[in-house]
């Protein structure tokens, strides 16, 4: 973490906090971890929701368009095994 950044572990979940800045109030990313990613993209493809892989710090991760998401950045990463 940098200044102004705090990680925040609650389970398995992670939540990062970081200063908005004056321009900016509110939630403004959110990473969650899944036990199975597979599973999980099924799922969501199933409810119409659509996903795009992407690397998350040399991790495997999905990322959900923002206009399913009240335009706060949701990215999935898939747990170590």
């Amino acid at each position: 973490t940098g200044p102004g950044e705090a990680i925040v572990e609650v389970g398995d979940a992670e939540i990062r906090l970081r200063a908005a800045g004056a321009q900016r109030a509110g939630l403004t990313a959110l990473r969650l971890v899944a036990a199975d990613l597979d599973r999980l993209i099924d799922l969501l493809r199933s409810a119409g929701l659509e996903s795009e892989t992407v690397d998350e710090d040399g991790l495997r991760a999905i990322s959900i368009p923002t206009r399913f998401t009240g335009n706060v950045p949701l990215t999935i990463i898939e747990r170590k095994s």
